[in-house]
């Protein structure tokens, strides 16, 4: 028999997948959000240090990642608005801001008994009726030159109190306020909502050979390396979480220990699949049993004869990533028979799956938009 390292193999598999879903969670369909910053001119006793104050957080913003400010033009206010705007501690007007979410105010002061310029900033979130300031800070400063090294940390630890967007969670409805009543959204990524998915993999099967007694040469697990698989499945996603996957496995061993004839089965699982998703990306824990037929030659020495269905069990994780119109997935499970194999009853078989495959979903449900009472 061959000496055989099984654990050595799980340990590969799990570190295998573990860097695959590393690398498909990292990943993202879309650019990271820009958030745009109306920046109002700032109010002060000093029209030119206003100025170098207020183009040292405008340089502060334009450098940091995620960021889009806007220089707002006074020039192109409302009849509203008075001459150099409403104070720093009153919202902007929408004339000045447009449709941009959030703003910063500013007041600059001269401290005589510190000779130090104060900065006051507002931070504001526009797009809620009514406006709402978000945050104030305040910070002093020997000169501009001071200011504009400084800003980088100043803003930054103001713009965290911006909200992150609050996303659905998948099946959720999300409440829209309109004008003469409520209206509730289905929401979700319209790929998750498929009641079918139909898939193709091809997988690496290394078997292993538990001997059910301990007998002369018959001492250590054997491993069958030389062993691939195709599959079908057919996933019935009947909750948004939770399906039924159907799938047919044809296994070939290309050469096995005691003879060079190799052989080949037909396995037809029936799983229950669990699957959490995350943006474009998905992790799955599946599980369930499985029946085996296997197909050889009739030259002997064979472990496996055709001696009707058999059955067993199977579990496994997996992870994947839309791709084009589909989904590419990749899976690793541990199948172990219920039955011995060979004539003799010597040998109990487990089977190691490395898979990767593509699937494709078919028959979507409606995103359907109904009144809230």
């Amino acid at each position: 028999m061959n000496d055989c390292k099984p654990r050595r193999v799980i340990l590969l598999s799990c570190v295998l997948i573990m860097l695959v879903a590393g690398g498909l969670f990292a990943q993202t369909d879309e650019p990271p959000e820009v958030r745009r910053i109306a920046l109002i001119p700032f109010w002060g006793e000093d029209e030119d240090m206003q100025y170098q104050f207020g183009r040292a957080v405008f340089d502060a913003l334009t450098e940091m990642p995620g960021y889009d400010p806007f220089d707002v033009d006074m020039e192109n206010r409302s009849a509203d608005v008075p001459d150099g705007g409403f104070p720093p501690y009153i919202a902007p007007h929408p004339s000045l801001t447009l449709d941009i979410p959030y703003g910063i105010t500013g007041n600059v002061t001269f401290d005589t008994a510190a000779s130090q310029w104060n900065l006051f900033l507002y931070l504001w979130h526009l797009e809620v009726t009514p406006q709402r300031l978000l945050w104030s800070d305040m910070s002093a400063y020997d000169d501009v030159g001071v200011a504009a090294f400084i800003m980088p940390f100043v803003l930054e630890a103001l713009l965290a109190w911006i909200p992150e967007p609050e996303e659905a969670a998948v099946g959720e409805t999300q409440i829209i306020f309109l004008d003469g009543g409520q209206q509730a959204t289905f929401v979700g990524e319209e790929w998750w909502y498929d009641w079918l998915y139909v898939g193709l993999r091809f997988g690496w099967n290394p078997q292993l050979f538990e001997p059910l007694f301990q007998q002369r040469n018959f001492l250590e697990i054997d491993a069958h390396w030389n062993n691939y698989s195709v599959a079908a499945h057919f996933n019935f996603q009947f909750l948004d979480f939770l399906s039924v996957q159907v799938e047919s496995i044809a296994m070939f061993d290309l050469g096995m220990t005691f003879h060079d004839n190799g052989s080949s089965s037909l396995t037809v699982p029936v799983l229950l699949k669990y699957v959490h998703r995350r943006s474009s990306s998905f992790f799955s824990v599946l599980g369930g049993a499985y029946w085996f037929m296997p197909f050889v030659n009739e030259e002997g020495g064979q472990f496996f004869h055709n001696e009707g269905l058999r059955w067993g069990y199977t579990v496994g994780v997996g992870i994947g990533n839309k791709a084009g119109p589909g989904n590419i997935f990749m899976e690793t499970r541990w199948s172990h028979d219920m039955f011995s194999s060979q004539k003799t009853d010597f040998f109990r078989r487990s089977i190691i799956t490395v898979s990767i495959g593509y699937e494709m979903g078919f028959f979507k449900r409606k995103l359907a938009t109904q009144a809230v009472e």
